[in-house]
């Protein structure tokens, strides 16, 4: 056993100096690990703000409703945007 994992386990002979062992040696799964991160970064950032506006003109004077919807995926997005522009009085846009 070398000195740094007598030093971390107090000199135990069970499993935790062989999980040490496993993650200092095992290349592959340090590997996989850091794909795994990547892959639940860049799935949660796979999501994007919207609005939906809509101007009313009365007497000269245009009003105008905005309906925030967060972090919506791409196929959230596409139905909700059909129901927006549905109404021919609104926009659907990213909200920024």
């Amino acid at each position: 056993m070398n000195a740094e994992v007598k030093e971390l386990t107090g000199g135990a002979q069970g499993s935790i100096p062989k999980l040490v062992h496993l993650f200092q040696s095992n290349d592959e799964m340090k590997h996989a690990m850091v794909i795994c991160v990547l892959f639940a970064v860049a799935m949660s950032s796979c999501t994007t703000d919207y609005v939906c506006v809509c101007e009313v003109e009365a007497e000269g004077t245009t009003l105008e409703e905005a309906t925030h919807y967060p972090g919506l995926r791409k196929s959230e997005a596409e139905l909700v945007e059909e129901d927006c522009e549905d109404r021919s009085i609104c926009t659907w846009k990213e909200d920024k």
